[in-house]
């Protein structure tokens, strides 16, 4: 199950370094395994993939960037029995869309919820219920405020 979580205060958040990301989640959970050979290793893969396809070199570029800031992160408490969370963790920008999820297997829904709400609670985040849950409906309630003329939190 993918658990994903994006920041609330998206438009006053602007840049949130995985190494912060990593703080918030071993000050809550002191099994966090981080491994950051493997992350470089993803962002390889990723890039020989790009590489193959003929992509070009602006894409090629910002790719390489994410060496050192890719961080795979697996996550073990106690009171979630014999669960884990797992991430592939780096960068974001919550005003482009960025968040933070989480991969699970066969969990019981009592487990997940309480997964759920101890990662958020961690990362001071929400969880987004679908891939366009949170940024999304933040995003067109400001675009549809500003195309209209409008606060898009009150009518007055």
């Amino acid at each position: 199950m993918k658990l994903q979580y994006a920041v609330e205060d998206w438009e006053e958040t602007l840049h949130i370094p995985v190494e912060e990301l990593v703080r918030r989640l071993a000050s809550r959970f002191p099994k966090l395994h981080v491994d950051r050979e493997k992350g470089n290793a993803l962002v390889q893969e990723r890039l020989d993939g790009l590489i193959a396809i003929g992509a070009p070199s602006v894409i090629l570029e910002s790719h390489r960037s994410q060496f050192g800031d890719t961080i795979l992160a697996t996550i073990a408490d106690e009171s979630w029995g014999s669960a884990t969370a797992t991430a592939i963790l780096s960068s974001i920008r919550p005003p482009l869309g960025d968040g933070v999820a989480f991969e699970t297997r066969d969990e019981d829904a009592t487990t997940v919820e309480r997964m759920s709400r101890d990662l958020a609670n961690a990362l001071g985040m929400i969880r987004c219920l679908s891939d366009d849950d949170c940024f999304s409906a933040s995003v067109a309630d400001t675009i549809a405020g500003e195309s209209t003329g409008k606060d898009s939190v009150s009518d007055d």
